[in-house]
């Protein structure tokens, strides 16, 4: 239920699911441009599926009950990080647009230069044709994104948060006792998973949750707030236990 979900904030890549061959009950997630031949990630930031889902089902139990419990400050806090998740990806759609348009105009001059070229015979015909059609390709495959991220901006515009809708959703996981991949699909963008680091004898990981609409989340220590100790033993006399 977490593929697609977890990704290496190292390369960008997902992590991939795995189990170990000589004891099928370990199941594991570590990222797929590391264990490919390319290897354009330098780690593994591997992370065992039954620590992950305790962690995350921890998160979920304590959204909840910070929605249930002390709904004003949620929905407070709600808006402003929706409010902020919302810019920073207008942002990015724009930095994408504009990229594209500046390479737009690149290739316009590029074609340009090429054509000149071969009318002076310093390129043969079929290297013309064959340039040409790889830019002509690159520029028509620009033109749809271009277009879509257009119709994306503008959508966007004055676009707000169904807090409502939101808050209904996280409540009705309020007391859950495992976690469904309707949990994961309705909650989760995405997870960043880091490679463990080891430091003055200790290892330390550090995981991210990226909620839908709300982004990366710390739900405030409060009374009413559940708080638990999570330990796992993964081999003879090695454990690993969650620190929020």
């Amino acid at each position: 239920m977490f593929s697609g979900y977890l990704k290496c904030p190292e390369c960008g890549g997902n992590l991939n699911f795995h189990f170990n061959q000589g004891n099928h009950d370990i199941k594991f997630f570590s990222c797929q441009n590391h264990n490919s031949g390319l290897r354009k990630c330098s780690k593994t930031h591997y992370i065992r599926l039954e620590f992950l889902e305790r962690v995350v089902l921890y998160e979920v139990n304590r959204l909840a009950c910070f929605a249930n419990e002390y709904e004003d400050d949620f929905i407070k806090a709600m808006m402003g990080r929706s409010a902020k998740v919302t810019e920073n990806e207008r942002a990015r759609k724009q930095r994408e647009l504009d990229g594209l348009l500046a390479r737009d105009k690149e290739l316009d001059g590029l074609f340009e230069r090429l054509y000149e070229d071969n009318v002076s015979q310093k390129i043969s015909d079929a290297r013309f044709a064959k340039m040409s059609q790889r830019y002509e390709q690159e520029q028509g495959e620009n033109a749809k994104r271009i277009k879509a991220l257009r119709l994306e901006l503008k959508k966007s515009e004055g676009q707000r948060m169904d807090v409502d809708t939101f808050l209904e959703t996280v409540r009705r996981y309020t007391n859950a006792t495992e976690i469904t991949q309707r949990m994961v699909a309705e909650l989760i963008d995405h997870i960043d998973v880091y490679h463990a680091e080891k430091q003055d004898g200790v290892t330390t990981q550090h995981i991210t949750i990226y909620y839908n609409c709300i982004g990366a989340f710390s739900v405030p220590d409060r009374r009413k707030i559940p708080a638990a100790e999570i330990t796992m033993g993964t081999r003879k006399g090695v454990a690993v236990s969650y620190s929020r």
